[in-house]
């Protein structure tokens, strides 16, 4: 009762650890477990009566702390228990290292225990080691040793019959049969101890003919020594091999040990000496021992045996080999990248590798006997048992190709290979079987197959063929959908095997007369073997056939495969009646590109040429036109010197004109002239331009009218400036053409659909209807070519270069518009300008309205408008006024082809350093003389000429300025400003000049820190010097600038496509192209009047 309420108080690990120590205790196979110091720390009973102690807790002593010497157990083969222990730890730690567990240790042993029979004392002792946290416990487990278990030991109570059949007689054969009977049964007893000793011996006669093994020996050695009757001692030592001990050199056949021993007739012990085992290789040194035998009646010396001691050990090492072996194999079969198996002969599986285990996922109870069936794809299980049970019956080996489940539920190719396992009779014991992933294989063979069914589904619908013709010229493969067309009726050209068998020179005879040279010719060629590959294009009908045919070789065994045979050849043929066609084509319009881009490349460089003509012709022209300008401004001169000035001015003037059509004659025909789309009111430059030209059509007697039925508001997105170029064009020829008459314009526009949604576009129409002198029909079409006019005598007549209509209708087809003429001789002209504009609002723009002129050109007084008509306000009778048409005519070129308007944007209220009021954006901007000195220029130019212009117009307009040479210069004037050098609210800045141009100056300006820094600026000056107050003046401010912030407006002669951008991207602000008229050059300074840059 108190053990049981002991029991229930421990917990329940501690009962487990006690039952199974219980277990142990009283298990009936000895074990003996020894500390890290090689003492016992535990024995269950089994083993204290194997080593004869008693019951620790009966007597009171124990076994425990004691070593196994100690306690009588010995280790047999003069082993040691500290060498073998240490052995042991050894393999366990190369184990652990490796990741592997210690296989278990064999040892035999005896134990001193007097109380058990000799086969009693006799163990194998199976010892391992466990690791604890305080080191490592060996724990011997004893056997029966299996060599004991072999012996046959007679007891008392046995009998041994005679081998004649007779009586049975007993071991001391005294009792039963004759003396010779009984001789007879001790020399039988006598070879039977022979056999049944544990040592390896052997006996060698005195003759040294006769050698006889015992049973051991044979086991170890096999027969190589001969059986159990002996064998021929001469013949034995002919093929045995004896080393020494070191295995450096064979003994002699009288240094064999029985050999020794017969002649010596000595005993010895110790002899040393090297066995090497026959069929495995492995090197035995053995410790053999030598008896003399004599006869026991005559002393007699009757020969010799020897003990091999160690070759006992040998052979129980060849026992555990043995052992290990199958054990390997079943680990090799696991490592294998196989699944392994075996089956009976009915088909069930009895063993499986750990890698079937690990590939389907089943245990070893569901997959034995024919489970495994549950892993084979349900398509598949009917093939695989129809195949096994096919090759079953016939006894020989199988393969198939299945799918197996994976443990993930994935089926996998794989390819089972069984192979039967016979008896010396033919009878199949067991069945080997393995299977092999072939999934990839498997996988790649299906997808080969598809990608061949896809090349052959593209063959049988492109225009190609393949085709492989044997050495007899026989067609062995026929593939596409498209082979020559032929008259003949042997074959069917759709389908193919009507080609295959066909002699492949008769299909091409039979094709057309004459058949297909060059294809018959390489296909022979090349089965003679004369070349490796040909190729040939034959046309057949009206179609090309490119065919190229390359030998198929076959190397010959006999020779090595050093030579190969031609076997036949393969051909493909292509249709290239299209690709030759496409050739010639591609290479006709590569010539034409060629020829295209060499003439685009000489007009560019000819339009470049005319460009930099043109911009140097401008430089000089400008100087001219500026000075004679200033010129004609002087009050004192006379009337004739006046005149002298006007036909200077005049005659720059038409110069001028020449120069800018050659100048945009070269930007149209080098691409370099872009259109503009920005908003503008049309009716108003219309306006301003007849105006303008209504003055001359007074001058010379002449109606003219303008007629317009679109709304005067109206804002459209387009060119001004060359919608107002080509018009004027086409109406100062009417002008020019016509001596009386009428010269009569008319402006409408209809509504055009809309390219992208919310666009409205109008088609705006411009008719120009005059009754000048007219042109002929067949000079229509020259007066659009460059420098082309109706003949010689026009030029002479009207003047021009003949550019002016050759640029218009350029313009025209730019602006996606059109420009027809219409002429009568002697009659008149009608030209129509249609161009298409988007409509930008319905407003009203105040800086467009009619009430703004134009700027004023002098010599001329513009007429008023009187509803849609333009009248001479003059009542003078015309016809009979004294004029020189030549010089109006050219006065009417000259006038409007050069002026393109700049609109100006709104100024802000107050300037830089004082303030404008009064003023409203529709009001044209008027600055006093006080407000004007406010505001310095300064004018970068290396031209002295223009410099010069350039400084006198402006302090005529009012302002103050200053003039350097260069950029440079400009920048130093900027960084050291003084009394006679102002900072400057506005800059003029010329392109190219040299040491520094103006695009470099500016973006220095622009980028510059030093230029970046906010200064106070300075009490501004007027002309005299003396200080202007502004408004801010008394209110103690000083306003803080940048030098960056100035705006630099440019000023160059050149005014091709990409200049006005380049000084953009530089940094300028506005661009004014020379020479500048001095209305322009005042319009531009009031625009930036007051304001930074980006204001």
């Amino acid at each position: 009762m108190q053990n049981n309420t002991h029991a229930q108080s421990e917990p329940s690990r501690h009962s487990a650890l006690d039952l199974q120590l219980a277990v142990l205790r009283h298990l009936p196979t000895p074990v003996l477990v020894l500390s890290p110091s090689r003492k016992a720390v535990f024995l269950n009973r089994a083993a204290e009566r194997a080593i004869g102690s008693s019951d620790p807790i009966q007597s009171g002593t124990s076994a425990l702390g004691q070593g196994p010497v100690d306690l009588g157990i010995n280790l047999l083969y003069n082993r040691m228990w500290n060498v073998v222990l240490d052995k042991l730890v050894t393999a366990q730690k190369e184990a652990n290292s490796d990741g592997n567990t210690c296989p278990v240790h064999k040892l035999d042993a005896v134990v001193s225990n007097t109380n058990l029979t000799y086969e009693e004392r006799h163990f194998r002792i199976l010892a391992s080691i466990v690791t604890a946290d305080d080191g490592m416990y060996f724990l011997l487990s004893f056997e029966r040793a299996a060599h004991i278990e072999k012996q046959i030991k007679p007891h008392h109570d046995d009998q041994i019959s005679s081998p004649d059949g007779g009586h049975p007689v007993t071991p001391n054969g005294a009792q039963h049969g004759t003396a010779v009977d009984g001789r007879r049964d001790i020399h039988r007893i006598k070879k039977a101890v022979f056999d049944s000793s544990n040592i390896a011996s052997f006996i060698l006669t005195v003759d040294e003919k006769f050698y006889l093994t015992n049973k051991k020996t044979r086991e170890v050695l096999g027969d190589f020594m001969g059986g159990a009757e002996g064998c021929d001692g001469l013949s034995l030592r002919e093929r045995l091999e004896i080393w020494d001990e070191h295995f450096t050199r064979p003994l002699e056949h009288a240094e064999f040990p029985g050999m020794k021993l017969v002649r010596a007739k000595k005993p010895f012990t110790g002899y040393r000496c090297g066995f090497m085992h026959t069929i495995t290789g492995d090197k035995v040194v053995m410790n053999v021992s030598g008896e003399c035998l004599y006869d026991d009646d005559t002393g007699e010396f009757m020969g010799g045996i020897c003990w091999c001691r160690d070759l006992q050990e040998y052979g129980d090492f060849l026992s555990e080999q043995q052992q290990q072996t199958l054990e390997s194999h079943e680990t090799i079969c696991n490592l294998m990248p196989h699944l392994v198996w075996t089956t009976t002969t009915e088909g069930l599986c009895d063993w499986f590798s750990q890698r079937w285990y690990e590939f389907t996922g089943m245990n070893k109870e569901e997959s034995l006997g024919a489970g495994f069936q549950n892993a084979i794809h349900p398509d598949d299980l009917p093939v695989l048992m129809d195949k096994w049970e096919h090759h079953r019956k016939l006894g020989n080996e199988c393969e198939v190709e299945i799918r197996y489940r994976r443990n993930d539920g994935v089926y996998k190719w794989m390819l089972a290979r069984a192979c039967p396992l016979k008896n010396e009779s033919g009878k199949i014991l067991k069945w080997y079987g393995t299977n092999t992933d072939i999934h990839d294989l498997v996988m790649a063979r299906i997808e080969a197959a598809r990608n061949k069914l896809q090349v052959l589904t593209v063959l049988a619908h492109a225009e190609v063929n393949l085709f492989s013709i044997n050495k007899d010229r026989i067609c062995t493969m026929a593939e596409g959908g498209m082979l020559w067309d032929s008259e003949a009726e042997s074959y069917d050209i759709n389908n193919k095997s009507t080609l295959v068998g066909k002699d492949a020179i008769e299909i091409a005879q039979q094709t057309q007369p004459g058949g297909v040279p060059g294809y018959e010719r390489n296909v022979m060629e090349v089965l003679s073997g004369k070349v490796g590959v040909a190729q040939s294009e034959d046309r057949i009908g009206d179609r090309i056939f490119r065919t190229r045919v390359v030998a198929e070789l076959e190397h010959n065994s006999s020779d090595g495969g050093k030579e190969p045979e031609v076997k036949g050849c393969l051909g493909l043929s292509i249709d290239v009646t299209d690709m030759k066609a496409r050739a010639a084509l591609e290479l006709d319009n590569a010539r034409l590109m060629m020829e295209e881009q060499a003439a685009k490349d000489s007009n560019r460089v000819k339009s470049q040429f005319l460009a930099n003509m043109s911009h140097e012709l401008r430089t000089p022209t400008a100087g001219v036109i500026g000075m004679v300008e200033l010129l004609s401004e002087d009050p004192n001169l006379t009337s004739e010197q006046q005149e002298y000035v006007n036909s200077i001015q005049l005659s720059a003037k038409a110069l001028l004109t020449i120069v800018n059509d050659i100048l945009d004659f070269s930007k149209i025909e080098s691409g370099r002239l872009d259109i503009e789309e920005v908003p503008f009111n049309l009716a108003s430059i219309i306006s301003e331009l007849c105006k303008l030209l209504g003055m001359f059509a007074n001058q010379k007697g002449l109606k003219f009218g303008y007629e317009n039925t679109m709304d005067e508001n109206l804002e459209l997105f387009g060119d001004p400036g060359r919608t107002r170029q080509v018009l004027s064009n086409l109406l100062t020829n009417a002008l020019k053409f016509t001596k009386e008459g009428s010269v009569h314009l008319t402006v409408s526009s209809r509504a055009m659909s809309p390219q992208l949604a919310g666009d409205e576009v109008l088609e705006v129409q411009f008719i120009i209807e005059d009754t000048g002198i007219g042109i002929e029909k067949h000079v229509l079409d020259k007066l659009f070519r460059p420098f082309s006019q109706g003949d010689s005598s026009t030029a002479r007549l009207f003047g021009g270069t003949g550019l002016g209509l050759t640029i218009s209708r350029n313009l025209a087809s730019l602006m996606k518009g059109s420009i027809t003429l219409d002429s009568t001789p002697n009659v008149g002209s009608k030209a129509i300008f249609t161009v298409p504009l988007k409509v930008s609002s319905y407003c009203r723009n105040p800086r467009l309205d009619a009430s703004t002129s134009s700027p004023p050109h002098p010599g001329f007084r513009l007429s008023a408008r009187t509803g849609k008509k333009l009248t001479p306000t003059s009542t003078q009778n015309v016809a009979h006024r004294s004029i020189n048409q030549d010089l109006l005519n050219q006065q009417i070129s000259n006038s409007v082809t050069d002026y393109s308007p700049v609109p100006s944007p709104p100024m802000d209220r107050s300037l830089r350093h004082g303030s404008v009021e009064g003023l409203s954006p529709g009001t044209p901007l008027q600055l006093s003389a006080e407000q004007r000195s406010m505001v310095h220029i300064l004018v970068v130019e290396d031209n002295a000429i223009n410099q010069t212009i350039a400084i006198k117009n402006i302090r005529k307009l009012g302002f103050p300025v200053t003039a350097v040479w260069n950029g440079r210069e400009a920048l130093s004037y900027l960084l050291s400003p003084s009394r006679t050098q102002p900072r400057p609210s506005i800059i003029l800045m010329d392109v190219q000049m040299p040491v520094m141009d103006g695009y470099e100056a500016t973006c220095i300006l622009r980028t510059g820190k030093e230029y970046s820094l906010d200064q106070i600026e300075s009490k501004e000056r007027n002309a005299d010097g003396d200080a202007i107050k502004g408004p801010a003046e008394g209110s103690g401010a000083r306003a803080k600038v940048r030098l960056s912030d100035i705006p630099v407006i440019a000023m160059t002669a050149s005014a091709i496509q990409g200049d006005k951008e380049k000084c953009h991207e530089a940094g300028m602000d506005d661009y004014l192209a020379k020479p500048v008229e001095k209305a322009r050059l005042e319009e531009m300074l009031l625009k930036w009047a007051g304001r930074r840059r980006g204001g």
